[in-house]
């Protein structure tokens, strides 16, 4: 088998922020978003989920140079945003919703760190986590990490021999 490259995209925000409720949260404009898919397309081929489980589990055959994106969270950008494009241009996307916000009427702690960040601007923001790590240290350092080490994975490329 010759090597392939699959690049993964991930994306959360795909929004018009200044036209939300919620402008100062950070999110990819949608004319960003197309010019996005505008060079992935010319660099790359997408391909679904299914082709990649196919290709990893029943040796079925991809593109070269692979990629797939996926949405996570199940945010309402995802539908009003993202799905009509990726739909119009015939292009497969893998959305992944969150069940823990409707399961728990709770809002996951990204989006909670997300609208502080926006609300408070970064230091005070950063003044509120002191505080919480000084209160309860072990379990809100816990927590944290895990959802920063989340939101780093923007661009992960696998190589598969």
């Amino acid at each position: 088998m010759s090597k392939v490259t699959i690049v993964i995209v991930m994306y959360h925000y795909v929004r018009n922020m200044h036209e939300t409720d919620y402008p100062d949260i950070k999110g990819l404009l949608i004319k960003n978003f197309k010019g996005q898919l505008d060079y992935l397309s010319r660099n790359y081929r997408f391909i679904s989920i299914e082709d990649y489980v196919d290709f990893l589990y029943d040796n079925k055959e991809i593109p070269k140079n692979s990629c797939i994106l996926t949405f996570d969270d199940g945010l309402k950008d995802h539908y009003v945003n993202v799905f009509l494009i990726l739909k119009k241009k015939k292009i497969p996307g893998c959305f992944f919703p969150s069940t823990g916000p409707i399961s728990t009427m709770k809002v996951l702690f990204v989006h909670k760190t997300h609208f502080l960040l926006a609300k408070l601007g970064e230091r005070s923001f950063l003044i509120n986590l002191t505080l919480q790590l000084e209160e309860k240290p072990l379990n809100f350092l816990k927590n944290f990490l895990f959802q920063i080490n989340l939101m780093k994975k923007i661009f992960i490329i696998l190589t598969i021999h």
